[in-house]
């Protein structure tokens, strides 16, 4: 699978409306969405250039690089294209699939860490805003004391 493929159309996509629900965990600061994954991870910039990873497996949000073309250079190594991009499962959840639409994300019916297991069966498209105010609420009630 191309590194292209893994990544969904968020041409045009609300950038507020879609981390409203993860403010508790990335702050109030301004992000630009450089891309979104076929699972609805994130990939955004920060007002200094900092490029940060929203994981929806794991809630969490980490700079994974100091510039776009930092970035760029860190997905040629293989680990990192695993980990960032997940061609395995999207490759999987689309199987014998009709594409995702503009916005869409493989979202999981029961997210893995409420115990949903990471196949095909448990995931579904889903709208990415949706999707991400869902998850980001889910998280912020079991991660938060």
């Amino acid at each position: 699978m191309r590194r292209e493929d893994c990544y969904i159309n968020v041409n045009g996509i609300d950038v507020i409306a879609l981390l409203q629900d993860w403010r508790w965990l990335i702050g109030p600061g301004d992000f630009v969405l450089l891309q979104a994954n076929g699972i609805g991870d994130l990939f955004l910039r920060d007002a200094r250039g900092f490029v940060f990873f929203l994981d929806t497996i794991e809630g969490e949000f980490t700079q994974i690089a100091t510039s776009e073309q930092d970035l760029l250079e860190k997905l040629k190594m293989r680990a990192n294209r695993e980990r960032w991009l997940a061609a395995w499962f999207i490759q999987l959840a689309g199987l014998g699939r009709p594409p995702l639409g503009p916005w869409q994300c493989w979202g999981w019916k029961i997210p893995p860490f409420l115990g949903g297991k990471m196949t095909s069966e448990n995931a579904e498209p889903s709208d990415l805003i949706v999707y991400h105010s869902i998850l980001g609420q889910l998280f912020r009630q079991t991660k938060q004391p």
